[in-house]
């Protein structure tokens, strides 16, 4: 009965007394700067109680530790804002050192495809193997030295390769090229001497 006449507001004002003492109820505040000396004159009341229960030096301690603390606290703040920009410089570097590695690859694939269509002679120097060799002196490397002479001297400045006499069919020569490559033409040039001609596919 009593909670409901409270909340009806119909109890009268010396049972309201009666039931909160008056030494109980806060004291309203009449403006916003008595409330800020209150709360201060609440934070003076605190600080003397702890000064009562710790001391005055273990308050000071207390309060040197949190300085300190303060500072440690600073001093990570900056220290990771420096390794933040290392990390942006970092980050930066990398990006323009991959740029620069995606360049230099376009480049050399650009360089690789335009080796692999120009027309050269790719043969020239390159390790080569016959199964059989004439007279014993007539190498296969003598196919692609790069020398062809318009002089019948096949013993001499203008040797030739040649397989062996008599061996039947099936004489090979073979020419490693050491890559993959396009091949535009492939040409063969035949012995100055007019002997064997009839040997000669075309």
């Amino acid at each position: 009965m009593l909670a409901a006449l409270l909340i009806l507001g119909v109890l009268p004002a010396s049972l309201c007394k009666a039931v909160v003492p008056d030494e109980e109820l806060p004291a309203p505040a009449s403006s916003l700067a008595d409330l800020r000396l209150q709360l201060r004159e609440e934070v003076v009341t605190l600080r003397e109680e702890m000064i009562e229960l710790m001391g005055p030096a273990a308050l000071l301690t207390l309060s040197w530790a949190v300085r300190d603390l303060a500072e440690e606290v600073k001093g990570c703040k900056v220290l990771l804002e420096q390794q933040g920009q290392q990390l942006k410089k970092l980050e930066q570097q990398s990006d323009l050192i991959r740029e620069e590695v995606k360049e230099e690859i376009g480049a050399v694939r650009t360089r690789l495809n335009s080796t692999r269509d120009e027309v050269r002679l790719i043969s020239q120097h390159k390790l080569t193997w016959q199964n059989k060799t004439y007279a014993g002196k007539y190498y296969s490397d003598f196919a692609v030295d790069g020398v062809y002479r318009l002089t019948h001297d096949e013993d001499g400045m203008n040797p030739i390769a040649h397989t062996a006499d008599g061996a039947g069919p099936n004489q090979v020569i073979m020419i490693h090229l050491g890559g993959i490559f396009k091949l535009h033409t492939v040409k063969l040039w035949k012995r100055t001497h007019t002997c064997c001609d009839s040997r000669y596919p075309g």
